[in-house]
């Protein structure tokens, strides 16, 4: 039975890991056995995020919001320029990252590391970077609202995929076009460079990981 399970599966990849805390501290080891298949989709996921490190926007270091404040004339955000042309080639090689349903994206490659690594510590540590992938890393620290909307929150950024940039919904253009209205042009920017940079750093650090097990790596 045993030969015939390995006929069937290929020869399994053990892989140790150490799990730390936010401290650094180690707080245990976790194993896990990969298919060939899994080490292939881990290769994929790697090379397509060789694709954004590679991109001009990454490059010359990728802009995030800078600053924040509250004056007699509103609210403002500021971040790096960037021009449009960085803007759509970042966005081109995230797309395979970043859409759901590609075999590559984030949530498939985070979901099959849980599934081979059965740990509470280590998806707890994985959920964290899910946080940041999903709101950005601004959403750990504080919220602000402006009518009816989060800031700091995904629905941003998916309406404006969904309505100007990877799909034309026409209800989220126009949704879009409200909120930037409120918001301001230069306030828009800098939120959406902001969102797209806590995909880059959560994409990255699963990106550690999937090395990790690839390099059959003992430290995560």
């Amino acid at each position: 039975m045993a030969r015939r399970l390995t006929r069937t599966l290929g020869v399994m990849k053990t892989v140790h890991l150490t799990v730390r805390n936010e401290e650094g501290k180690e707080v245990g080891r976790i194993e896990g056995a990969f298919a060939d298949s899994d080490l292939a989709t881990l290769r994929g996921f790697l090379a397509l995020v060789g694709r954004v490190n590679d991109s001009s926007l990454l490059a010359r270091g990728m802009p995030g919001m800078s600053g924040l404040r509250f004056d007699e004339d509103g609210f403002h955000l500021t971040a790096k320029p960037y021009s449009n042309a960085e803007l759509h080639e970042l966005l081109h090689v995230l797309r395979p990252l970043i859409l759901d349903d590609e075999k590559h994206s984030y949530g498939r490659i985070s979901g099959l590391l849980k599934r081979v690594f059965r740990d509470e510590q280590f998806k707890k540590h994985l959920r964290g970077f899910q946080r940041i992938y999903d709101h950005g890393e601004m959403s750990l620290y504080m919220q602000v609202t402006i009518g009816d909307s989060k800031l700091f929150d995904k629905s941003v950024l998916h309406t404006w995929l969904n309505g100007k940039q990877y799909h034309t919904d026409t209800e989220k253009a126009e949704a879009w076009e409200k909120f930037e209205q409120s918001l301001s042009t230069e306030n828009a920017r800098a939120l959406l460079i902001a969102q797209l940079q806590g995909k880059v750093k959560a994409l990255f650090h699963l990106a550690y990981l999937a090395q990790l097990v690839l390099n059959k790596g003992n430290d995560a």
